[in-house]
């Protein structure tokens, strides 16, 4: 996997120590969904775990949502994603 703090300098390597504070953290691999979330890292945090989810068959390329109801939809919206 690769690992990025992205608001850290010198960018993060293996075995890097981190002072306590929070810190936006995005972690990929091939063949699975990149993570990004924020860390917050207090005073003994030894190692932190982070699952990735594996990539289906297809990714949404795009998702919106409109106004004016149909029968599918009680709340007036409706969903509509393009996948590739």
């Amino acid at each position: 996997a690769t690992v990025r703090i992205m608001n850290i300098r010198p960018k993060y390597r293996d075995g890097i120590s981190l002072s306590p504070g929070r810190y936006d953290v995005m972690v990929s691999a091939d063949g699975y969904r990149t993570k990004r979330f924020p860390l917050t890292v207090k005073a003994g945090t030894v190692a932190v775990d982070v699952e990735l989810a594996r990539r289906s068959g297809f990714s949404c390329a795009n998702t919106q949502y409109y106004s004016g109801g149909d029968s599918i939809s009680n709340h007036g919206y409706q969903l509509r994603t393009e996948t590739l």
